[in-house]
């Protein structure tokens, strides 16, 4: 398993074509250049096989490996075991090969992935009307200072640096008269043509329509730069999926991610 330089990234494109459904957001982000992280091959050029890395820990594996891969892909998940390690799997055939070698921590999570339906979207956005209660805003340096869940450790561990994700990302904000930030919609990763969502509503401001007023923006933002809100969630997380389906997301497959508790 060779690690590869930047400029071989666009070797690795036709493989993630080849699994474009489940290709994660981040893995694309890494080979377009908007996400920091690693890349190994099982070739030095023309890899048939590939391991994708963020810094901090979130990979996709993918392709048709050798012996020798994954041997060497085995090696370094155990390498790992005292570091985060989540990994988004592609397919069954990968599942096998993943839950073959998985150590006594590694869980198994169920997930679903959402595509957007512009049409619905455009429709129900329209029955959205804003309270005088609460104002929307774009993420910025200042907001997320006071942020209490998308704070600079968040920006610095998923984008590299705040003014990365200023450059590359965008999000929403709502406040209440007291300036107190009470939900947040922000993208956790992006790549040239997707851009993952991540939510978070204060406890007691849940049930408002908050979560649906700054996801509306942000959504509303990504179509007006040609770029598709992505929307996932775990299979058990209702209420995200329930959100997702009243903005105009419809679901089109689930796959599974495993991670280290």
């Amino acid at each position: 398993m060779f690690k590869i330089g930047k400029k071989q990234y666009t070797d690795v494109i036709p493989l993630l074509k080849g699994t474009e459904h489940t290709a994660p957001t981040n893995a694309w982000g890494i080979v377009e250049g908007y996400i920091e992280g690693e890349v190994f091959s099982n070739k030095t050029v023309q890899p048939d096989a590939v391991l994708i890395g963020t810094k901090d820990g979130v990979y996709f594996v993918c392709g048709e490996p050798d012996k020798a891969f994954l041997e060497a892909f085995e090696k370094y998940y155990l390498e790992k075991e005292n570091e985060r390690f989540t990994l988004f799997s592609p397919n069954k055939i990968w599942d096998n090969m993943i839950e073959s070698m998985q150590t006594e921590n590694t869980k198994k999570m169920k997930r679903k992935a959402f595509r957007l339906n512009e049409e619905k979207f455009q429709q129900r956005a329209r029955l959205l009307r804003h309270s005088d209660v609460f104002e929307i805003k774009p993420v910025s340096s200042e907001s997320i200072m006071n942020s209490r869940k998308f704070d600079k450790d968040y920006y610095q561990l998923y984008w590299g640096s705040i003014e990365r994700f200023l450059k590359y990302g965008a999000g929403y904000y709502a406040v209440n008269k007291d300036r107190e930030i009470l939900s947040e919609c922000t993208a956790i990763f992006r790549s040239k043509e997707r851009m993952n969502i991540d939510i978070y509503t204060l406890e007691k401001a849940r049930g408002s329509g908050l979560a649906y007023g700054v996801s509306k923006a942000f959504i509303a933002k990504c179509l007006q730069n040609s770029i598709a809100p992505v929307w996932d969630c775990d299979c058990e997380n209702i209420p995200s999926a329930h959100l997702a389906g009243r903005l105009g997301f419809d679901q089109f497959e689930e796959y599974h991610l495993y991670y280290k508790q």
